[in-house]
């Protein structure tokens, strides 16, 4: 996993929105491959609670928000690595997703 990169959540969400890092789900400094779609955290917005999911295959490798910590969409949730196939180009690295969320 030659390339390393910042998780953030980007334009997963809205400018000037932030959401609160409740806990993080993985033990995030062990090396763990996590594949895309995983649940990394958990966190709160204005509208409720949800999911951080991560939006490409790769090995998180170090935690950089803290719990309590506010999200904005540059946060830098965590430092990660992944193949250069795998980057998220032109997507958010993460999403948050809420856990009330219905699909229409």
């Amino acid at each position: 996993m030659p390339f390393r990169l910042d998780v953030t959540l980007g334009r997963a969400i809205a400018d000037g929105e932030e959401i609160e890092l409740v806990h993080w789900s993985v033990d995030v400094g062990q090396y763990q491959y996590l594949s895309k779609g995983s649940v990394f955290a958990v966190a709160r917005s204005s509208q409720g609670m949800g999911k951080l999911i991560l939006n490409f295959e790769c090995a998180l490798l170090e935690p950089v928000a803290k719990t309590g910590d506010r999200l904005a969409s540059d946060t830098v949730i965590a430092k990660a690595a992944a193949d250069g196939e795998l980057l998220p180009y032109n997507r958010p690295a993460a999403i948050f997703w809420l856990d009330d969320h219905r699909d229409s």
